[in-house]
């Protein structure tokens, strides 16, 4: 995980600051994210092989937010 969502599930529930909130309705990233160990050897995957889309496209979300000015291209 990054540093931005790591302080995003620090921060949840606290009122001065946003927070990572996670629905009920999302099934698949509760099937799968409770359980995701990051790699050793790779950090950007996880332990054992283990599917890791949910979480991935969460830290693609959260990439994207905190930096809202892509790069520009030339």
């Amino acid at each position: 995980m990054d540093g931005h969502l790591r302080q995003l599930m620090a921060d949840a529930g606290k009122l001065d600051k946003p927070g990572l909130y996670v629905s009920d309705a999302c099934g698949y990233f509760w099937q799968t994210a409770p359980f995701i160990a990051r790699s050793i050897t790779k950090p950007e995957d996880c332990e054992g092989g283990r599917i890791d889309h949910g979480v991935d496209a969460l830290r693609y979300h959260t990439i994207q937010k905190v930096n809202p000015h892509p790069q520009r291209e030339f």
